[in-house]
């Protein structure tokens, strides 16, 4: 459910999901828009950005291959992040969405909300910040 608070921003309450058999995601309760996420100010990348993402990971790849003398650590990670964007309750909305899009679960991990797919030393996260962490950051940046 929606609400606004004295300042007129939206609290979304987060939506409990639960993942069946293969990964089926169902929702209890209705989904809402959040005017929060509506103003987002990162845009998801529009489906030529994405191909030319994917091609510039591609051609890493590859140059990796045809350089074996590049040194590539035993502990190197490759990850795309995705930052949810909205109230916090639309984004853990969000991360348990895509959480059941990639059939995984989500987990908190300290502040923030997660899910991911690992493919070998290869993934993909999916992350919300609850507006708690963002200010308590801010803060601390302001003191040094």
């Amino acid at each position: 459910m929606r609400r606004l608070d004295e300042s007129g921003r939206c609290q979304h309450e987060p939506r409990l999901y639960a993942v069946g058999g293969r990964g089926r995601r169902r929702t209890f309760g209705l989904r809402s828009t959040c005017p929060q996420a509506e103003g987002a100010t990162l845009r998801v990348a529009g489906h030529s950005e994405r191909l030319a993402l994917l091609d510039d990971l591609r051609r890493l790849a590859s140059y990796l291959e045809a350089n074996p003398d590049l040194p590539v650590g035993e502990m190197t990670r490759v990850e795309i992040v995705y930052f949810t964007e909205g109230c916090d309750g639309h984004q853990q909305d969000e991360v348990a969405r895509l959480a059941g899009v990639m059939e995984v679960a989500p987990r908190w991990e300290g502040d923030h909300y997660v899910t991911e797919k690992r493919i070998g030393q290869a993934g993909y996260r999916v992350v919300s910040i609850p507006e708690s962490a963002r200010v308590r950051e801010k803060l601390l940046r302001g003191s040094r």
